[in-house]
């Protein structure tokens, strides 16, 4: 095994396991192709936009306004990721990438459970909402004039598909 020199010193010794098996000139197809598919996407998507409204299922309108977010998430992240490559900042897109990965993850997640993943996922805000009112009384911060600061009320019985 060998080791790798680098400006800021060595890493390694490298195993087969930790080595990329890809040619450079794989990933760069990879990456081309990839943001080809970005363009593609973000082309759909504005036009969508254009219409100023979508049709939606009956039923589905819950869903629809929890998962629009994490859509355009992923959409504008996507057009981030390619943006930064462009100029020369490929290294950099690894947080956009890891988040858009994720919440794609979730979109779909959401999607499939449905009505019981947009409690949970509301619960989950809430509890969240609830840590920081604790927090900053714990912390005798002042509230914001004019800011509600009033904290959502735990569900009795808790969200099923939430686990905190």
């Amino acid at each position: 095994m060998e080791k790798v020199s680098l400006d800021h010193g060595e890493i390694g010794p490298l195993s087969d396991e930790t080595m990329c098996s890809m040619s450079d000139s794989d990933e760069t197809n990879n990456i081309h192709r990839s943001i080809s598919a970005i363009a593609h996407i973000v082309e759909a998507f504005d036009a969508l936009a254009a219409t100023g409204s979508v049709r939606l299922t009956e039923g589905s309108n819950r869903i629809f306004k929890a998962a629009y977010g994490w859509w355009v998430h992923i959409i504008r992240g996507s057009q981030a990721i390619a943006l930064l490559y462009d100029n020369g900042l490929s290294h950099e897109t690894a947080p956009n990438v890891r988040s858009l990965l994720e919440h794609a993850v979730a979109l779909r997640w959401l999607v499939e459970t449905g009505d019981h993943a947009v409690d949970a996922v509301k619960e989950y805000g809430d509890s969240k909402h609830r840590e920081l009112r604790e927090a900053m009384q714990q912390a005798n911060w002042p509230t914001i004039p004019g800011l509600d600061m009033r904290s959502p009320t735990a569900p009795d019985p808790p969200c099923p598909d939430l686990l905190l």
